[in-house]
């Protein structure tokens, strides 16, 4: 008597789930997400354990601060080299800051003088390179932010 051939399959599929929208990472689009992977297990003959685990939010970057620190910035870097980038779905641990202060995220272009900024390598990949004279106006921009903020402050008592 022939025995029965038996198959044991099982995936594990890791996703990340991003979105510039804040309110569409809560109710329902994680039971929509996992439903949707155990109706599609379902219909194959199996089953799909579905665990969601939320972790870091978009960074977004606050509005009013955004406008005040862009002067400062426009006048340290130049104005033909300070511009308003895309959104993007970048997940940063700042983002739990800026969930209870105000928070401003800015890059510092270090590519080769020449390089188009939006063609060039992203700072995982293995061809990023950096060019590191433009570290010092990394350096001049967070020393000029610092110190017009704290002046401000200082300004401001209680605030």
């Amino acid at each position: 008597m022939k025995k029965p051939l038996v198959f044991l399959a099982v995936a594990i599929s890791l996703a990340t789930s991003l979105a510039l929208d804040t309110t569409v990472h809560g109710d329902p689009t994680p039971q929509r997400i996992k439903r949707t992977a155990e109706m599609i297990a379902k219909s194959a003959g199996a089953e799909a354990d579905v665990t969601i685990n939320k972790m870091n939010s978009v960074t977004v970057n606050h509005e009013d601060l955004t406008e005040q620190v862009v002067p400062t910035l426009l006048r340290v870097g130049g104005g033909e080299n300070v511009f308003v980038g895309p959104k993007i779905t970048a997940s940063e641990d700042f983002s739990v800051y800026q969930q209870r202060i105000p928070g401003f995220f800015f890059f510092i272009g270090i590519s080769s003088k020449g390089t188009d900024p939006l063609k060039a390598a992203p700072n995982h990949s293995p061809r990023f390179s950096v060019d590191e004279p433009g570290l010092l106006l990394g350096v001049r921009a967070l020393a000029h932010l610092t110190a017009e903020y704290m002046q401000e402050k200082q300004s401001k008592p209680g605030q």
